[in-house]
């Protein structure tokens, strides 16, 4: 697993289009069955439309699950969308590891069941051999309702980040809400250098 990783990597992965703003409760009965895709949804044509606000300025972007392909001899499925200045690339490329999502590199974006260990680190260095930033990530349970334009959402789990500024110790926080059966709900990322915020909400989606 490698250590070190771009601070604003942005996980999109997401769902399908309600019109109104009803709470979408639609967990099944028996926990026990879910999994970790159930929220991130890998299937090929599935894909998430956003409302981006990155300093006051608001754009529209979007992602879709583009196709798989095989690293290791393990089966990938390939993230495609707009990155943050805007061009179409490759975000990510994910699978579900023993309900771990992982990438291929086996860093870790999201855990179903494990709400107590970190996940991941990331470790972004100065000019010398000192860390500016930490990130240590971990699963936390959100039950409060979140309203985005494709809906009100509650029974969120949020994969986030705890940023730590070694330069200054202040701490800020990542937090990327996901939904069963939907996916990425909102995400809201900082610039560690500044109060600005880069924040995505849900605007429409499809799941096949």
């Amino acid at each position: 697993m490698k250590n070190c990783i771009p601070f604003l990597v942005l996980l999109f992965l997401v769902f399908s289009c309600k019109k109104d703003k009803e709470i979408i409760n639609d967990l099944e009965p028996n926990p026990s069955s879910t999994t970790a895709s159930d929220y991130f949804q890998l299937k090929i044509g599935n894909y998430w439309v956003y409302e981006t606000t990155q300093f006051n300025n608001k754009s529209i972007d979007s992602s879709i699950v583009s196709r798989d392909t095989v690293i290791r001899n393990q089966t990938y499925f390939v993230i495609e969308g707009h990155d943050l200045v805007g061009s179409w690339n490759i975000l990510n490329i994910f699978r579900d590891s023993s309900n771990y999502i992982v990438d291929q590199n086996g860093f870790i974006f999201f855990a179903l069941n494990n709400f107590e260990d970190t996940l991941a680190r990331i470790y972004i260095p100065t000019g010398t051999s000192d860390t500016l930033v930490s990130i240590h990530y971990k699963m936390i349970s959100f039950p409060t309702t979140i309203t985005v334009p494709a809906g009100a959402f509650d029974s969120l789990l949020n994969y986030r980040g705890e940023i730590f500024n070694h330069s200054n110790q202040n701490i800020q926080y990542t937090n990327y809400y996901y939904r069963k059966n939907i996916g990425l709900i909102e995400s809201n990322v900082p610039f560690f250098a500044s109060p600005d915020r880069i924040e995505k909400k849900l605007l429409r989606y499809k799941i096949n």
